[in-house]
């Protein structure tokens, strides 16, 4: 009677000890997933819809760079979307105080996101009728620095939303 109880105490410990390695195989698989999770075309555009102030609708992603590494989240992030919405226009136009002409500072910001599409392998439009939007903000986010730029290309279609965290 003493030899099976050992045994049946023994087998009992076993069992626990496998449902916890199962159960940590499992929490770190959920773990590692989690962290590799890229995100979709509703994330992209629901993402540029906050900072829009509206819903976009009928859009799909053609892009999204994004090298946010820091531990405060610097970096930069190009998100290129085609927009099949036929109100989008109005819209943005009424959203933000767009200008229709490339200033110097537009024209340097380009060259950066020219440079980053490079980096990933894609290539940016040039733009020749298109609304263009920048803000420089030093409080937004609680960042020490952030630069918001967005360019509508009105012949294309296209929204490009690029922010930059210093």
């Amino acid at each position: 009677m003493y030899n099976y109880a050992m045994i049946v105490a023994k087998n009992h410990r076993r069992e626990v000890i496998r449902m916890v390695v199962v159960l940590l195989i499992f929490i770190i698989a959920v773990l590692i997933s989690s962290c590799c999770y890229t995100g979709s075309n509703i994330d992209s555009v629901g993402y540029i819809n906050k900072t829009l102030g509206f819903e976009i609708q009928n859009a799909y992603v053609i892009c999204d760079y994004d090298a946010h590494g820091g531990f405060r989240g610097e970096g930069d992030r190009y998100i290129r979307i085609k927009v099949e919405d036929n109100d989008f226009e109005k819209r943005i136009k009424d959203s933000f105080d767009w200008c229709s002409e490339k200033t110097l500072d537009i024209k340097i910001v380009l060259e950066d996101i020219e440079e980053m599409v490079k980096k990933e392998g894609g290539e940016l439009p040039e733009f020749k009728n298109a609304y263009y939007y920048m803000k420089e903000d030093t409080e937004l986010k609680g960042y020490p620095h952030y630069l918001l730029v967005i360019i509508y290309d009105r012949d294309a279609k296209e929204l490009h939303y690029y922010e930059l965290d210093i």
